[in-house]
C-alpha cells in the first residue's frame, strides 16, 4: 500500500511522540460497515436445467445449491463445486444447461467462455452485493439480480454428479502417470494435503490453473489469488501479507518465474514480524503457460521466441538480497500418502518441487 501523507514543517521528528495505543481489541479506529444492495430475482426459469458459474469476487451462499457448480478456487462456493467442471464442459449434449448463472469473474478457462457465449444458452448474472460492476465479456446476459429458489428436476444433478465421479476416476488414473505434468499433480497433492485451517495463496498463470484443473475442492482451507491485471508481480509480497494476518498457517504454490520477480519480498526488516509462511514452488523452466497457447507449436526453437520466458536463474540460489533468517529452500517429493511440505512457524520458508 501506498499512502500520500502532508506533514508540517520542519520534516524532521522533535522528539519521540506519541502513539495512540487505538481502539479496545485492536478494532478499527473508524470502522466502515459494507453497504449490501438488494437485488430483484433473476427473470430465470427455476425448474430448467441450471449450471452455476462462479468465479473470483462470487458472493457467499452458493455451498448448498440444488445444481451443479463449476468453481473457480478462490471462490467462495469452491468447497461445493464439481470438481472437473471445466474438463466437462461442452463434453456431451447431456450436460448442456438451458441456462447459466453467473458469480463473481470466471477468468481461467476457455471452456467457461465458450459457454458464456453460446446464443443458445440463457445466462444470468448475480448482482454484486456491494453494488460493484459485473462480467459481461461475450455481452450475453439476459438480467443482473439476486439468484430465486431453484427447483431443476433431479436427473440433471444426476447426469453431472456421475459425469463428475467418472471423469474424477480417470483424471487421477492420469495424474499418477508420471508422464503427466508436473503441475497438475502437484496442485493435486498439495491441496489435498494442507491441514484444516491454513490459507493457500496461488500464483498466476499455471498454478491457479493446474490447482482448477486437478485438485478436489475441500473445505477449510482459504484460497486467495492475484487477479485482472496483477500478473506475477509482486505474488511473494501478496503471500507475506496474507499470512502475517491469517489466523494458521499459510502456504503459496508458485511458479518460478513468479517467485525470481519478487524474490525481494522474502527480504524482511529486522524489527518486522515472520510470516508462518511455506512457499512451494513449481521449477519447471519458468513461462509454462505459454505452452498451452496458440502460438506454442510455432516457436522455433520451443521457448525461444517471444511467446515463450524461459530462464536460468537458479531457484536453490536466487540471485536476489539475502531472504530474512529462517528462510531456507528445501524439496518436497511428491508422494502419497499425503503430507504437507515441512514448516516452521514464525519463519518463511521456501520449498521447491521439481518438474520432469
Amino acid at each position: 500500500m501506498h499512502l500520500n501523507v502532508p506533514f508540517a514543517e520542519p520534516l524532521v521528528p522533535d522528539g519521540a511522540g506519541e502513539v495512540s495505543d487505538g481502539r479496545a481489541g485492536g478494532a478499527p479506529w473508524t470502522q466502515v460497515l459494507p453497504v449490501a444492495r438488494q437485488a430483484e430475482p433473476l427473470p430465470l426459469d427455476p425448474a430448467a436445467s441450471t449450471l452455476v458459474i462462479a468465479g473470483h469476487g462470487a458472493p457467499d451462499g452458493l455451498l448448498d445449491l440444488p445444481v451443479p457448480v463449476v468453481a473457480e478456487p478462490v471462490a467462495s462456493a469452491w468447497p461445493a463445486a464439481v470438481r472437473t467442471g471445466p474438463w466437462l464442459l461442452g463434453v456431451s449434449p447431456r450436460l448442456r444447461p438451458a441456462q447459466v448463472v453467473v458469480a463473481g469473474r470466471p477468468t481461467l478457462h476457455r471452456s467457461v467462455q465458450r459457454l458464456l457465449s453460446d446464443p443458445d444458452v440463457a445466462v444470468h448474472v448475480l448482482a454484486d452485493p456491494a453494488g460493484l460492476p459485473w462480467t459481461d465479456v461475450a455481452g450475453s446476459a439476459r438480467g443482473i439480480g439476486s439468484l430465486p429458489p431453484l427447483r431443476p428436476d433431479r436427473s440433471w444433478t444426476d447426469r453431472w454428479r456421475a459425469a463428475d465421479a467418472a471423469a474424477a476416476d480417470v483424471l487421477d488414473k492420469a495424474l499418477d502417470d508420471p508422464a503427466t505434468p508436473g503441475g497438475l499433480r502437484l496442485a493435486r497433492e498439495l491441496v489435498a494435503a494442507l491441514p484444516r485451517g491454513a490459507q493457500l495463496v496461488l500464483g498466476s498463470s499455471n498454478p491457479v490453473r493446474d490447482v482448477a484443473l486437478a485438485a478436489a475442492p475441500r473445505p477449510g482451507l482459504a484460497v486467495l489469488a492475484n487477479r485482472g491485471v496483477a500478473g506475477i508481480d509482486g505474488t511473494v509480497s501478496t503471500a507475506v501479507g496474507a499470512a502475517l494476518v491469517h489466523d494458521g498457517p499459510t502456504y503459496a504454490l508458485l511458479g518460478d518465474l513468479t517467485l525470481l520477480h519478487d524474490t525481494t519480498g522474502l527480504v524482511i526488516g529486522q524489527d518486522e514480524p515472520r510470516p508462518d509462511l511455506t512457499i512451494v514452488v513449481l521449477n519447471d523452466d519458468g513461462g509454462g503457460i505459454f505452452e498451452l497457447l496458440e502460438q506454442a507449436p510455432r516457436s522455433t526453437p520451443p521457448r525461444s521466441s517471444g511467446s515463450s520466458a524461459p530462464r536460468t536463474a537458479s531457484i536453490s540460489a536466487p540471485s536476489a538480497p539475502r531472504p530474512a533468517p529462517g528462510t531456507s529452500p528445501r524439496t518436497w517429493t511428491m508422494s502419497r500418502p499425503r503430507s504437507p511440505p515441512s514448516r516452521g512457524c514464525g519463519s518463511s520458508r521456501c520449498a521447491r518441487a521439481g518438474a520432469s
